[in-house]
C-alpha cells in the first residue's frame, strides 16, 4: 500500500486509462460535429384577386381614378391604367376566367393596364412571378411594364430578355383559345404593369 500510495497522480491516471472498464477519452481539441441546418425561406407574398368581390370591375365606366390604389391583398397594392396604343381605359374585373388555370378568381383585362406594387412589403422582392393567359394571341397586343420602364407593346408570350435591368422570362403552354404561361421577373421588382385586351392575370407573387 505504501508503494501504491507513493505513485504520482499522473501515473495514476495513465493506470487508470489502461484499464479495460476505461471509457476512451476524446482529445481536447476536436470539437464535436456541426450539425448543418438549412434556413427555410419566408413564403412569397401573392395577391390572388381574393378581395374585391367576384365581378368587381374598374375602369373609365364605373369612375374608377387612374394609378389610383383600388386594394392591397398581402401587401401588394392594385390599381388600373391606360392600355397602350390607344389610352384605352375600358375595363378590368374580377372573374372566374374561361379556362381554368391560377387559383380561383383571377383579374381580367380589357384594353387596360394593371398596375401591382411591391413596395408596401416587408421586404425588397428578388423576384416577382404572374400567371397569365392570353385569347387575343396572336394579336392584338399586350402591355408590361416593371419599375418605370419604357411600356413593352407587344405579344406577353415573346417579351423582351430585360425591362429596366431585371431579368423577363415566361413559360407557355396552349390552352383553348389562346396561350397561358408564368412570368418571372428577376431582380429587385417594385411595380410591375401589365394588360391586354383581352388578358387575365393571377397569382401575383412577391418572393423574398
Amino acid at each position: 500500500m505504501r508503494h501504491i500510495r507513493s505513485l504520482g497522480p499522473a501515473l495514476l491516471v495513465a493506470l487508470a486509462a489502461c484499464s479495460p472498464d476505461a471509457t476512451p477519452l476524446a482529445p481536447a481539441d476536436e470539437a464535436p460535429p456541426r450539425q448543418a441546418v438549412a434556413a427555410a425561406l419566408p413564403p412569397p407574398a401573392c395577391l390572388d384577386f381574393n378581395v374585391p368581390p367576384l365581378g368587381t370591375p374598374f375602369g373609365a365606366a364605373w369612375g374608377t381614378p387612374v394609378g389610383v390604389p383600388q386594394w392591397v391583398e398581402n401587401g401588394i397594392t392594385a390599381a388600373v391604367a391606360p392600355y397602350q396604343p390607344g389610352a384605352f381605359f375600358v375595363e378590368a374585373r374580377v372573374v372566374m376566367p374561361p379556362v381554368p388555370f391560377g387559383a380561383g378568381p383571377t383579374g381580367r383585362a380589357r384594353s387596360i393596364n394593371w398596375h401591382f406594387d411591391f413596395t408596401g412589403l416587408p421586404f425588397v422582392p428578388s423576384a416577382v412571378t404572374f400567371e397569365w393567359m392570353d385569347q387575343g394571341a396572336p394579336s392584338p397586343v399586350e402591355n408590361l411594364m416593371v419599375n418605370g420602364s419604357p411600356l413593352y407593346v407587344g405579344q406577353i408570350h415573346a417579351p423582351p430578355a430585360a425591362m429596366a435591368g431585371i431579368a423577363v422570362g415566361t413559360t407557355v403552354a396552349p390552352v383553348p383559345g389562346g396561350l397561358t404561361g408564368t412570368m418571372k421577373l428577376t431582380g429587385p421588382v417594385q411595380r410591375v404593369a401589365v394588360g391586354g385586351q383581352p388578358l387575365w392575370v393571377d397569382r401575383v407573387c412577391a418572393h423574398p
